[in-house]
C-alpha cells in the first residue's frame, strides 16, 4: 500500500512540476507580439512595420518600428516582425516605395497568447495608402503600388483579432490537458517500470538509516585529513586558496571587468562553489564501496545508500561557502534577495544528479581500477568546458548548444541566476526540462548497473 502510494505521489509531482515548466515555457514563447507576413515580391523591399502601444503615442512613429529588407523572391515567405513589447493597440505594414506589386497571403498577429489569421482576399477592407489598386483571387491579395509611402494597416487592431481568432478557450484546455496527460504517461511508464522497487526503496533506506548516514558522513571528512596538525580545517582552507589564486590571475593579472556590474570576485564565487563541491563529489564517490569494504563484507547493509556519505561530508563544507557568498554580497553592499534561496534547489538537483553518477562510477570502479582516473581527467576537463571562470557569452551562439548540453552549465548557471541575474528557474523552462530528463536517465541508468553489480562486490573485494 505504501508503495502504490509513493508511485502515485511521486507521478503526481513530476507531472505538476514538468507540467507547469511546459506552460511557462509555452507563456514565454508568447510573452512579445508576433507578426508574421506571408509575401512575394519581385523587386528588393524595405518592409516596416510601425505599432501603437497601450501606453505609447496615438500615431505612428519611427522609434516604434521595424524594418527588415526582403530580397527578390518569387514565391511565398514568411517575414517575422518580433515586436518588443508584449501588447499593441494597432500596427502598419509599410511595403517599399515605387511600382512594383506585391502579393500577400496572409498576416498572422500572436499577442498575448492569442493568435488571429487573415488571409490576402481579406485584406482588401484594410485601410491603404500610395497603392493604386487590389485585386484578389480567393487566395491572395495583389497590391500594386505606385507612390512613395504605400501602406496598410486594420481599421481596429481588436475586431481583427476577435474576429479571425484561431484559438478559442476550449481549445486551449485541451491542448493543455493533452500536454499533461502525455507528461503523466511518461512520468508513470517511468515510475511503474524503472523506479516501481529502487525509488521507493531507496528512499525508505535513506530514512531509516538516516542517523548512519550522519556519522559515516562525519568519521569520513575526519578521515580525510587525519593525521594532519589542522585536521578538517584544510577542508575549508584549500578551495579558500583555490578562489583567491583564481581571483589573482583573473582580475589582477588579466585584468577582468566586472560581469553584468558585478564585481569579478562575486561573479567567480558564485560559480565555483558549486564546482567544487560536484568535482569533490564526483570523485570521492566513485570509491565509496571501496572505502567502506568492512561494512560491504561483514555486516548486513544497505550499501545502496554508501555513496550519499561522501555528498553528506562536503554538504557540510559546500553550506559554509554558500554562506561566504551570502557575506560577500552583503560586504558589497547588495541586499539579501529573495532568489538567493533558490541555491537550495539547484542543490538538490545537484544532488539527484550526483547519485546516479556514483551509483555508477562506484560500481564499476570495483571491476575497473583505471575508472578513477579517467573520472579525474573528465573533472579537469570539464571544469574548463563548463562555464566556471568564462562567461558563456563569448561563445559564438551557433556553438552555445553544445556548453548547454554540459548538466552542471545549468548547475552553475543556476547559482549565478540565483545571486546575479535574480532569475527563477522556472524562466528557463527548456534548459530545466533538459537537466531533469538527463539526471532522471543518469539516475535510472546508475541505480540499474548497481544493482546488477551488487551480488559481486563482497566477492571481489
Amino acid at each position: 500500500m505504501k508503495k502504490t502510494f509513493f508511485r502515485i505521489f511521486l507521478t503526481l509531482l513530476m507531472t505538476l512540476f514538468f507540467g507547469t515548466l511546459i506552460l511557462v515555457s509555452i507563456s514565454q514563447k508568447d510573452k512579445n507580439v508576433l507578426i508574421t507576413v506571408n509575401a512575394t515580391n519581385t523587386p528588393n523591399i524595405d518592409y516596416q512595420l510601425f505599432y501603437i502601444t497601450e501606453d505609447g503615442q496615438e500615431s505612428f512613429n519611427e522609434q516604434e518600428s521595424i524594418k527588415i529588407n526582403v530580397p527578390e523572391h518569387l514565391s511565398f515567405q514568411n517575414i517575422k516582425f518580433n515586436l518588443p513589447v508584449q501588447k499593441i493597440k494597432n500596427f502598419r505594414l509599410d511595403i517599399g516605395s515605387g511600382l512594383s506589386v506585391v502579393d500577400i497571403a496572409s498576416i498572422e498577429v500572436r499577442e498575448a497568447g492569442k493568435r488571429a489569421s487573415i488571409s490576402g482576399s481579406e485584406l482588401g477592407d484594410f485601410v491603404k495608402n500610395d497603392i493604386s489598386q487590389y485585386t484578389t483571387d480567393g487566395k491572395y491579395i495583389s497590391l500594386h503600388i505606385d507612390g512613395q509611402d504605400p501602406y496598410i494597416y486594420p481599421n481596429k487592431l481588436t475586431d481583427f483579432l476577435t474576429i479571425h481568432s484561431e484559438k478559442g478557450s476550449v481549445l486551449q484546455v485541451i491542448k493543455y490537458v493533452g500536454y499533461f496527460a502525455v507528461i503523466f504517461l511518461v512520468t508513470f511508464l517511468f515510475v511503474e517500470f524503472i523506479g516501481k522497487k529502487g525509488l521507493y526503496s531507496f528512499a525508505r533506506d535513506i530514512y531509516i538509516s538516516r542517523q548512519i548516514i550522519m556519522e559515516l558522513a562525519k568519521k569520513d571528512l575526519k578521515n580525510r585529513y587525519l593525521g594532519s596538525y589542522l585536521g578538517i580545517v584544510w577542508a575549508f582552507v584549500q578551495p579558500i586558496v583555490s578562489i583567491l589564486v583564481f581571483w589573482f590571475v583573473f582580475q589582477v593579472g588579466f585584468r577582468s571587468a566586472p560581469i553584468n556590474d558585478y564585481p569579478f570576485i562575486l561573479w567567480l564565487v558564485t560559480g565555483i562553489v558549486p564546482w567544487f563541491y560536484f568535482a569533490e563529489v564526483f570523485q570521492g564517490g566513485s570509491t565509496a564501496i571501496i572505502d567502506n569494504a568492512f561494512l560491504v563484507k561483514k555486516i548486513v547493509f544497505k550499501i545502496s545508500i554508501l555513496p550519499l556519505i561522501r555528498m553528506v561530508s562536503s554538504l557540510f563544507v559546500h553550506l559554509f561557502f554558500v554562506l561566504i557568498i551570502f557575506i560577500l554580497y552583503l560586504a558589497y553592499g547588495y541586499g539579501i534577495n529573495i532568489h538567493y534561496f533558490e541555491f537550495v534547489y539547484y542543490s538538490l538537483s545537484m544532488f539527484a544528479l550526483l547519485i546516479g553518477l556514483n551509483w555508477l562510477t562506484s560500481g564499476l570502479t570495483i571491476f575497473l581500477k583505471d575508472l578513477g582516473q579517467i573520472i579525474s581527467i573528465i573533472v579537469q576537463m570539464g571544469f574548463w568546458i563548463t562555464p566556471v571562470l568564462w562567461n558563456y557569452e563569448i561563445m559564438p551562439a551557433k556553438y552555445q548548444f553544445i556548453l548547454k548540453a554540459n548538466p552542471m552549465y545549468y548547475i552553475v548557471q543556476g547559482y549565478r541566476s540565483c545571486f546575479i541575474y535574480h532569475k527563477g528557474f522556472w524562466e528557463t523552462p527548456i534548459q530545466t526540462i533538459y537537466f531533469w530528463a538527463i539526471t532522471i536517465l543518469v539516475f535510472a541508468f546508475g541505480g540499474l548497473v548497481f544493482k546488477k553489480l551488487k551480488p559481486h562486490f563482497a566477492d571481489i573485494l
